[in-house]
């Protein structure tokens, strides 16, 4: 079963919400580390889930939800990854 099977697709605003935070988490990687950008993931996961429930037009399975937010914590993730690997490297670059 494709994504498509567990509900409407994403929208526009769901999306640029999304990457809306991707600047934050990578400044906050980048400037405190990598428990810095899970935390600005965590909290964003957490906000963009309880905005997404609480103004859900219809009932929506949780399963539904699991699967959205868990695709976002990936993408979040990989972020946090890259930035902090860039950071590291550079950091061993100039010394």
């Amino acid at each position: 079963m494709g994504l498509a099977g567990f509900g409407d697709a994403i929208t526009s605003a769901e999306a640029a919400f999304t990457l809306f935070y991707v600047i934050p988490l990578a400044l906050a990687t980048w400037f405190r580390g990598r428990v810095a950008g899970y935390s600005i993931a965590a909290l964003a996961l957490l906000t963009a889930f309880g905005i997404d429930y609480a103004f859900q037009p219809k009932p929506v399975r949780l399963s539904f939800f699991f699967w959205n937010f868990g695709i976002e914590f990936a993408l979040y993730a990989f972020i946090v990854s890259f930035v902090d690997a860039l950071r590291v490297r550079m950091r061993e670059q100039v010394e």
